[in-house]
């Protein structure tokens, strides 16, 4: 019930699983079954594996002490709630207690963010990797690619946009040369 909770509605939350599901695809994601247990031993157990393991998109670290109860509902009711819902638009006063009831210290993800390594990958997979060679010895600069364009530009001595129009032009600039896609000699 979790997963197709997070499947038809995760791209349109606005927390970190909502973001990355937009900006990388289902298709990008996998789900596993890592343990089967009682409903009473469910907080416990997701308690262990959130401190154990870390995950990346979790804010929470750490579950509710009762067990989860999902399907108290029956589909009928929900069914029947969800057609009321239809069309329905709050109107602009209830919008603004909505807006006051979240902000700051009251909004559940207020000082929180993700994780740099979420941040990393995220970034890794957004961003157009560049390639920045030395012009003396044609060897990679920090032995890795940057990761972005803005971080190619806040470390070497080049603007951003200029960078963009020096990318693959074979032509140095300020004592480097700039590409989108690893070299394996030296440009003519």
């Amino acid at each position: 019930m979790r997963f197709k909770y997070h499947y038809y509605n995760g791209a349109k939350q606005r927390n970190f699983l909502g973001f990355f599901i937009k900006t990388f695809g289902w298709a990008n994601f996998s789900i596993t079954v890592i343990e089967i247990c009682p409903k009473d031993k469910l907080g416990i157990r997701e308690n262990w594996y959130l401190s154990k393991y870390q995950p990346l998109l979790n804010v929470q670290t750490f579950s509710r002490e009762e067990p989860r109860q999902p399907g108290i509902i029956s589909r009928l009711t929900r069914f029947k709630i969800s057609q009321t819902l239809i069309g329905r638009k709050d109107s602009e006063i209830t919008r603004a207690k909505k807006s006051v009831s979240r902000k700051g210290i009251l909004n559940p993800f207020y000082g929180k963010g993700p994780g740099i390594k979420a941040l990393d990958v995220a970034a890794e997979k957004a961003g157009t990797k560049i390639y920045v060679y030395d012009i003396t010895n044609f060897s990679l600069v920090n032995n890795k690619p940057f990761r972005s364009i803005r971080r190619a530009s806040k470390f070497l001595p080049i603007s951003a946009s200029t960078l963009s129009k020096k990318l693959d032009t074979n032509k140095p600039f300020k004592g480097f040369y700039y590409y989108s896609k690893p070299q394996n000699k030296l440009p003519k």
